[in-house]
């Protein structure tokens, strides 16, 4: 009874999508490419997902066009392998590589699902909260990526009682956690709100991790902004791959940081009470 219990609100959860804010009150938190990654790991989990650009710079948008424009040039090559064995096999009523038929087939539904990530941007000045709302009847989850600099505050405040849960990333530096007194009087601002709250701690490296120092800079605060449960290392990896329009778990190279992704991806999920997709 218990299960179908739980299957039951998760299907009812599901009817409409989660927004989701990630907020930074400082430029180079990794805020966006937070945004990037999370929305990638989830969307390859079989979720829907839209990002929302309300940063002046359009530095998701501007990643999403070169993704787009990767995929589209992926799938050509793709289109054209196929064009080749059924040409083949109308020659010689066979196909003589059936295991490389079917790769490109599985490559070709695996493009069609990541690439069904979508970016666009909207006016911090000027938000249509309906047509952000109206999102959620097609997309499990919204992922609203906001500027830098808590400019915009009326947005800001805006979204986050709008939101389901909002993020804030914090590398793991004295300068980032002395602007999470903004960050956190923002949100204080809002009164009363649904969203669950989480700072999103991002080490450099795993012995920071484990010397646990951003969990006790951040313990004061607890109450107003407790720490997601996951593990972040800021690796090369990101920006490697983030150059070409990819996430992290697309590279396929980073196994720590691609199980990092998708941990994270879990959390979310469980917290907002979607399962993952079959």
């Amino acid at each position: 009874m218990t299960f179908q219990m739980n299957k039951l609100a998760q299907a009812i959860a599901k009817v409409y999508g989660k927004i989701i804010a990630v907020i930074g009150g400082k430029g180079g938190s990794l805020k966006s490419t937070t945004t990037q990654n999370l929305g990638v790991a989830l969307t390859a989990q079989g979720h829907k997902v839209m990002i929302i650009d309300f940063d002046p710079q359009k530095t998701n948008y501007l990643w999403w066009v070169l993704r787009d424009k990767n995929f589209i040039k992926q799938q050509a090559k793709l289109a054209e392998k196929l064009a080749e064995l059924k040409k083949q096999k109308e020659e010689t009523g066979k196909v003589f590589n059936p295991l490389m038929a079917r790769n490109i087939a599985k490559q070709a539904a695996e493009y069609n699902k990541m690439r069904s990530l979508k970016v666009i941007a909207m006016n911090p000045a000027n938000i249509d909260w309906k047509e952000v709302e109206a999102l959620k009847s097609e997309y499990d989850y919204i992922i609203c990526d906001t500027s830098g600099h808590l400019e915009f505050i009326g947005t800001t405040k805006d979204l986050i009682k709008k939101s389901d849960m909002v993020l804030v990333p914090f590398n793991n530096s004295i300068d980032d956690f002395n602007v999470r007194l903004d960050v956190k009087e923002t949100i204080k601002s809002c009164g009363e709100i649904k969203a669950k709250v989480y700072s999103l701690v991002i080490d450099m490296n795993e012995k920071q991790n484990a010397k646990g120092i951003a969990q006790k800079l951040l313990a004061n605060v607890a109450d107003t902004m407790p720490i997601a449960p996951v593990k972040l290392y800021k690796r090369s990896s990101w920006l490697d791959v983030k150059y070409s329009g990819w996430g992290v778990i697309e590279g396929k190279k980073d196994k720590v940081a691609t199980k990092q992704f998708l941990d994270f991806a879990d959390f979310v999920t469980s917290e907002l009470n979607i399962a993952k997709a079959a």
